[in-house]
């Protein structure tokens, strides 16, 4: 599956601690039963997940930001701060991305035989 909803990734998710819900500047907020989408190298201004229910605001973990981009739970990210797996997650090809493209490059090779 190329896309999934943030629930489906990350399942049913802890409510949010006291984190600040009013930010200044401009972020992008992820709904739990929509398609996740991509998660970028850049701060934590697209990584917000609105609960629902009027639960309010958080941000995600990096485990969850993993999890969105399809990489499998306690895939090694190198770094010790948040902000660098963050980048790396950010920076990567989604696998199951990856493994799609490469299956269809694959078959079009085969045809071309």
């Amino acid at each position: 599956m190329l896309w999934q909803t943030v629930r489906d990734a990350i399942g049913d998710p802890p409510l949010p601690a006291d984190e600040p819900v009013d930010e200044k500047g401009i972020y992008a907020t992820h709904d739990l039963d929509a398609p996740a989408f991509t998660i970028t190298a850049t701060h934590w201004n697209n990584k917000r997940l609105r609960m629902g229910d009027g639960r309010g605001t958080r941000y995600f973990t990096v485990e969850e930001c993993a999890r969105l981009q399809t990489f499998p739970d306690g895939w090694p990210f190198a770094g010790r701060d948040d902000e660098a797996r963050l980048k790396q997650i950010g920076n990567a090809v989604p696998p199951d991305g990856a493994r799609a493209l490469m299956a269809a490059v694959r078959d079009a090779l085969a045809g071309a035989r």
